[in-house]
């Protein structure tokens, strides 16, 4: 069955309001002592289908901050994707302080995202990202214990690690509880926070004091994404722009706009035919392994009217599609399948074409196995669309049953790798240049 989806207040007519800049730490006690090594799911967030639904601008909620806690900016520099060896202070390290179960501990297990949900958690965001939730469970709290929590960030370009916010409270067990979760730790910026390794230092007393038994992840990084640029329509009244890292702006010809907020992260984007429907890629990083590029990271394909805000899902994070071509009648969409990582002979990456009906319902998937012309690959071995001077993956097309696409083999005899027309009428390939370009 298709997803459908629609804005249900995520479309308006004007830019997205900004709100306010800051920190904001709100203790809330959820569950009992369990709740330290196994966190009460919270309610499963709200479905990708939605009912069609036009709306003004949506009203932002504010996070709110405690007493004695002023709203900061925080703000960061763009720094370099290197990542060094580190090694934690003798502060940092667990104490072991909890044998008998009984001292006031905190679980190291930190849950960061972008919502106050522990199980939509992620360690890897992309640039531009407003505000990142960190939450970690807690038990034997009791009254006057000092609390301190830190957010760290890792600037790679001086080699120090910068406190970016430092907050003390003294626990109230009236306000918190003895054991529970804190779920709504929350480091904001509104122009995005910038590149680089983020961490949180928490502590009971002056003391970190960690149970080591409910794991172990502090850290976190934001990336920068890949960019993505501005496309016009075919009938060159529109043009769709990416606002890092979710928003797509759709500017018409009279220069009136519309934003359309998009769940996670837009990752690429083209026109139908139409000039009416938008395909783009959601890039999904809650699997992403943070420190190994691509790995882990995911698409799914959806279709918008922009018009109306109606959405259809193409392609599911298990296809993993993006980077959309789209054939001149609208009828097939090649796409680049997987996250690019590769090793000896293994390789996420491949090329699928779509088929579509009149109502955007997908008919059939193709991939290179289905055309006569190319050399087969084996269980050891794979194809992979490649880049080539003025032909980008996954290729062009030269007529509306025709594409044009560089591939490359991995561990096959000789060398097939070329630039390869696949036509759809007939399923069959037939190579007509080099990837040099002979």
């Amino acid at each position: 069955m298709r997803r459908l989806r629609s804005y249900n207040g995520r479309m308006h007519l004007s830019r997205l309001s900004t709100f306010p800049i800051g920190l904001a730490v709100v203790l809330a006690a959820c569950s009992p002592l369990e709740a330290l090594r196994t966190p009460t799911p919270l309610p499963s967030a709200p479905s990708t289908t939605r009912l069609p639904r036009l709306t003004s601008s949506p009203t932002r909620a504010e996070t709110p901050t405690p007493p004695g806690m002023p709203p900061d900016a925080v703000t960061t520099d763009a720094l370099p994707l290197i990542r060094p060896t580190r090694t934690l202070l003798p502060t940092q390290r667990s104490l072991a302080l909890n044998p008998d179960g009984s001292k006031p501990v905190f679980c190291p297990d930190v849950h960061f995202s972008t919502v106050a949900d522990p199980s939509r958690s992620q360690s890897v965001f992309p640039q531009g990202t407003r505000t990142i939730y960190a939450m970690w469970g807690y038990a034997h709290m009791r009254d006057g214990l000092t609390i301190r929590v830190e957010w760290n960030y890792y600037d790679f370009s001086a080699a120090e690690e910068v406190v970016k916010r430092t907050r003390e409270e003294t626990w109230s067990i009236a306000k918190y509880g003895e054991s529970g979760m804190i779920l709504d730790e929350a480091l904001s910026d509104a122009n995005g926070l910038g590149r680089g390794l983020y961490d949180v230092s928490l502590s009971i007393d002056g003391v970190t004091s960690w149970d080591l038994e409910c794991g172990w992840n502090i850290e976190f990084e934001v990336v920068e994404p890949e960019p993505v640029e501005p496309v016009t329509s075919p009938d060159g009244r529109r043009t769709a722009i990416v606002e890092p890292p979710g928003t797509i702006l759709v500017r018409e010809s009279d220069g009136s706009h519309r934003s359309i907020l998009v769940i996670d992260e837009v990752s690429s984007l083209a026109w139908m035919p139409d000039s009416l429907h938008l395909v783009y890629s959601d890039r999904d990083r809650t699997e992403q392994i943070m420190g190994a590029g691509g790995v882990g990271r995911r698409d799914s394909l959806w279709i918008v009217d922009v018009e109306s805000g109606d959405q259809v899902e193409l392609g599911t994070t298990d296809e993993n599609f993006h980077d959309p071509r789209i054939s001149p009648d609208g009828r097939y969409i090649a796409v680049v399948t997987g996250s690019g990582w590769g090793d000896a002979c293994l390789m996420d990456l491949g090329l699928a074409i779509l088929e579509l009906d009149a109502d955007f319902t997908q008919l059939r998937t193709y991939t290179p196995r289905d055309f006569a012309g190319l050399l087969k690959v084996t269980e050891d071995s794979f194809v992979y669309p490649v880049d080539r001077p003025g032909l980008a993956t996954p290729g062009i097309w030269v007529s509306h049953t025709q594409l044009e696409v560089g591939l490359n083999w991995t561990c096959v005899p000789g060398d097939p790798a070329g630039v390869y027309r696949l036509d759809l009428s007939t399923l069959q390939a037939v190579k007509v240049a080099g990837l040099s370009g002979g």
